[in-house]
């Protein structure tokens, strides 16, 4: 329960997203807002960081191993993990713009990468190039404006809030996302209801296994699709029983991984339930 927020936190990544953290003492209305604020930032960063970075280091120690015959540790800290992920963050030099702040009302650095509240509900806008952006102006019908693109842009801001309250949330989704463009309801649901209404036959995002145990459940397909599939799904594997398998593989005796079994080195739950 610690690990994930504590890099996150020593990263900066959660005072950020709360629009920075508190040097002074507060009224406790204000108090409690900026404790809210604070943990609503436990951001998403640290966990798939270090993820990503922890196959990007096996990936480099099976190269080395083919390259040169011989297999090492690999050692992976979730704090040097996350600096690695955030590199632009960690290095400093001369006249090195500032990170854009998100605001005071923390909803987004620039007029077209930010929230916007819609007719009904809330709407994420995020434009990143010129050419989407022309593409957002034929579609609505808003006036193009010199650069769209400058961080501080009251103007934009201002007739961007009067165009999205022309329209619903789920509306604007509905005209934009088709077409490419990154404008999505925020406020529809959250990441588990999300995947919850994905529990269906047609979903991109859920499948059904049968699990010996457990019965029928909905997991997630794969996060990466190859243009020659060869990957069965299947459901999550019982706790302990490659165990022997994986041990004999590598040149453990029957009779040894039985003895690790024994002294309660390994666990297997089919071993359990015999």
């Amino acid at each position: 329960p610690s690990t994930h927020p504590i890099p996150g936190a020593a990263m900066g990544g959660a005072g950020y997203q709360a629009g920075g953290t508190v040097d002074d003492l507060l009224p406790i209305g204000e108090l409690r807002e900026a404790a809210r604020r604070l943990m609503r930032a436990n951001e998403v960063n640290p966990d798939p960081n270090t993820a990503v970075v922890v196959v990007a280091a096996s990936l480099m120690g099976l190269l080395a191993r083919e390259s040169v015959g011989v297999g090492q540790q690999i050692f992976v800290d979730m704090f040097g993990a996350n600096a690695y992920a955030n590199f632009d963050d960690m290095v400093s030099f001369a006249d090195k713009p500032e990170r854009p702040s998100l605001g005071a009302e923390l909803r987004g650095p620039r007029p077209l990468y930010r929230l916007y509240p819609a007719k009904s509900g809330w709407v994420f806008l995020g434009i990143r190039s010129e050419k989407e952006w022309r593409c957002f102006c034929e579609i609505t019908g808003h006036v193009q404006v010199e650069d769209p693109f400058v961080i501080e842009s009251q103007a934009l801001t201002d007739s961007l809030t009067a165009l999205f309250q022309t329209r619903d949330a789920s509306g604007w989704e509905l005209l934009l996302a088709p077409q490419g463009l990154g404008c999505v309801q925020a406020d529809a649901c959250n990441t588990g209801e999300f995947f919850l209404g994905e529990c269906h036959e047609d979903s991109r995002w859920m499948v059904s296994v049968r699990h010996e145990e457990f019965g029928e459940y909905y997991r997630h397909r794969p996060m990466v699709e190859f243009a020659t599939p060869n990957t069965a799904l299947q459901a999550g594997v019982r706790t302990g029983v490659d165990a022997e398998p994986l041990l004999t593989e590598i040149g453990y005796s029957r009779s040894e991984v039985a003895n690790l079994f024994e002294r309660g080195i390994l666990f297997s739950a089919d071993r359990q339930e015999l």
